[in-house]
């Protein structure tokens, strides 16, 4: 949202709230009243904001067979928490960030095994295979998440921003058509805070 529209607004807002100035007549509290307003109708065009008003249009991303090394010096170079994983239809396949790629140096957890009587049964053999796989990938399509969280162009700032939240998720992916299109970090929310209240 430009600081045109803000002004807009802040205009119909002023011409909304004229008669409570001109009744009042007290000063200060019909400041206070106009400021209240003001911010009220701030928050009211935040939260009705869309993603594709604050989303990252030229998004960096990588193909399945990126190699680690390079994927960790593009998240360096550009200050990224998290790169998607396209297709070459621009379909996002995975995303990896910045703990998918801690997680190359992590301890691996191996799975409990139990005996009963003569057979020995393993315990969370699943998620080993899984950790294993990123802790020794060397590509993109094995240190990735797979079925990243995606959210569609018209989803607003304040679903994304509960989105984010619920689902420990960041960055997301932006898609339409099942292609990718932009990028919304928690960066970007944030980035609303510091604009004119």
């Amino acid at each position: 949202m430009s600081n045109t529209d803000l002004q807009i607004g802040e205009n119909i807002l002023r011409d909304f709230i004229k008669p409570v100035y001109t009744l009042s007549r007290l000063g200060q509290q019909t400041k206070k009243c106009y400021s209240d307003g003001i911010w009220l109708f701030w928050l009211f065009m935040r939260c009705s904001m869309l993603v594709s008003d604050i989303m990252t249009k030229k998004v960096i991303s990588v193909r399945s067979d990126t190699p680690v090394k390079e994927i960790a010096t593009l998240l360096i170079k550009h200050d990224l928490k998290g790169v998607p994983v396209i297709d070459e239809r621009q379909k996002v396949i995975g995303i990896i960030t910045e703990c998918d790629l801690i997680l190359q140096n992590a301890t691996l957890h191996l799975p409990t095994f139990i005996q009963i009587l003569d057979g020995v049964f393993p315990f969370g053999k699943k998620e080993t295979e899984e950790e294993l796989r990123r802790i020794v990938g060397a590509v993109a399509q094995d240190v990735m998440s797979r079925s990243p969280v995606c959210a569609p162009l018209d989803m607003t700032v304040e679903d994304m921003a509960t989105l984010m939240w619920e689902r420990k998720v960041n960055p997301v992916p932006i898609t339409q058509d099942d292609k990718l299109i932009g990028i919304v970090s928690r960066a970007d929310i944030v980035r609303l805070l510091t604009q004119s209240r």
